[in-house]
């Protein structure tokens, strides 16, 4: 349950609810979420939760930091159970989430408006089809949860630890079995299930094979470097996620059938080339262009159409198109541009994490 605005997921509270398979019952769950940043302290994080209301002693009120690649947030949940007559009745749903409402979400405000008005504007966002199997794995007790939302999927991969070192630990050993055994990426930076979710939910386009719109040719395909060591030095090569990274990226391109114009350009940078070199290995695939790097060259480069039938691809830097872009450039960013032709300009047809979607279709 959200706003079109989203305005409980912007503020980092979540309201869902889950109806398990042969159960009368919904799980409804309230979760507040704190961002946990490097260096800070745990306690600090609890402090201010409890200045905001929360009663840490509350045996209801669930506590766990949630370990999810480099990020880190400190939740506190509070679930009750409630029978729903018909699965499709908002009012019902607005009268149960009023009802069983921790206090301190009843007191907030977001702006002029409280939690109550906030609810006259919710609507039921879903469905989300869920299976979760739990097994052995290297030695891990751990759960394996899929989430189905209209056609796409993502798969979380979940251990738990009692204390932040044990979990500090197991979260080294579990990434190094999949990014080194498995050939598996872990999930990436700023990736969280319910926002996926509610992305495609919002955004019915998204729902869409977005491979489907370059097999016909005619676009650039601007991709932001894999990830390098260290910060973003010219002389940085990439790591070893980065480099899992670029070679799954041409994998995909491969698989997907997408037809690209030979050789794809790169900018010169280490770290831009090695991607190309990687995602594209064979002799006279990549070739160095010395206009990427630099704003005005780039520009040009956009503007060029490519061969007929093909899509152009360029392995670059962060760029922010002007400040078109809606989403940050992650490493392995894609823009779809279509190109006007000299000195005409371009159009952004769309930014996608290509790594992300790819995984619901791989191999389709």
């Amino acid at each position: 349950m959200d706003t079109p605005e989203l305005d409980f997921f912007r503020d980092n509270w979540i309201l869902r609810a889950r109806l398990k398979l042969n159960k009368d019952q919904w799980e409804i769950t309230y979760k507040k979420r704190f961002n946990f940043s490097e260096g800070q302290e745990l306690q600090h994080l609890m402090d201010h939760a409890k200045e905001l209301g929360f009663d840490l002693e509350d045996p209801t009120c669930k506590q766990e930091v949630d370990w999810s690649g480099a990020d880190r947030t400190f939740d506190l949940s509070y679930e009750v159970k409630a029978k729903i007559v018909q699965a499709d009745n908002l009012d019902e749903w607005r009268g149960i989430l009023d009802e069983n409402a921790p206090p301190m979400l009843k007191t907030q405000k977001w702006g002029e408006r409280d939690f109550s008005a906030i609810l006259t504007e919710t609507r039921v966002l879903g469905p989300i089809t869920a299976h979760k199997y739990k097994g052995q794995w290297s030695g891990f007790q751990e759960s394996v949860e899929i989430w189905t939302v209209a056609g796409n999927s993502i798969v979380e991969i979940s251990i738990e630890e009692t204390g932040l070192e044990a979990a500090e630990s197991s979260h080294r050993t579990m990434e190094s079995l999949l990014l080194v055994q498995q050939k598996l990426l872990t999930i990436q930076h700023k990736i969280s299930k319910t926002g996926w979710a509610l992305d495609i939910l919002q955004h019915p386009a998204k729902r869409e094979d977005p491979f489907s719109l370059l097999l016909q040719g005619g676009f650039n395909l601007y991709f932001r470097h894999a990830r390098p060591v260290g910060g973003s030095g010219d002389e940085d090569h990439l790591s070893e996620l980065g480099e899992v990274q670029a070679r799954q990226l041409g994998e995909i391109l491969r698989n997907k059938k997408i037809p690209l114009q030979i050789p794809v350009l790169s900018s010169p940078v280490i770290r831009a080339l090695q991607t190309a070199v990687l995602a594209f290995p064979n002799e006279g695939e990549v070739k160095t262009d010395e206009r990427l790097p630099r704003v005005d060259g780039l520009l040009q480069v956009l503007e060029e159409k490519p061969e007929l039938g093909t899509n152009q691809v360029l392995v670059a830097h962060y760029h922010t198109f002007k400040n078109q872009l809606q989403e940050f450039l992650d490493h392995i960013g894609l823009v779809i541009l279509q190109p006007l032709g000299a000195e005409q300009g371009y159009r952004i047809i769309r930014q996608l994490d290509i790594l992300q979607t790819s995984l619901v279709k791989y191999g389709s």
